[in-house]
């Protein structure tokens, strides 16, 4: 991935946020498809990347068969791996469409949320 160094550290050590990246996939034990958004937050080490590879990052592991925690995990750990981050938070808000037979059931229109983080520290040197 591209990173733009040094973009963003002038303004502090805050970190970077991109929220509602558009979420599409399959879930691997109901072979229907979840959808929703996916909002993601990195404290950068030397650089910050596109806002585009952020979402393409997600619309990459969105294409395969899974559950909506290993979609969490993975963006997650990608981000720590490949761009190199003091810190990483990805939440990712969805809802299936599995069916629900008979009566309105109070499951029927909730949200989902799953959250994975890899700890940071805001003294860390990197910053």
């Amino acid at each position: 991935m591209v990173r733009f160094e040094n973009v963003g550290m002038r303004h502090g050590t805050g970190p970077e946020v991109l929220r509602d990246i558009r979420l599409e996939s399959h879930c691997e034990h109901h072979m229907l498809p979840f959808f929703g958004q996916v909002h993601i937050a990195y404290y950068p080490v030397g650089g910050v990347v596109g806002l585009s590879k952020l979402a393409r990052l997600v619309d990459i592991y969105a294409r395969r068969l899974q559950t909506q925690e290993s979609l969490t995990a993975e963006v997650s750990a990608a981000l720590e791996s490949y761009i190199g981050v003091s810190g990483v938070a990805v939440m990712v808000e969805a809802r299936d469409d599995t069916p629900v037979q008979g009566p309105p059931h109070p499951l029927r229109d909730a949200d989902s949320p799953s959250l994975a983080t890899h700890p940071f520290s805001p003294a860390d040197s990197r910053l």
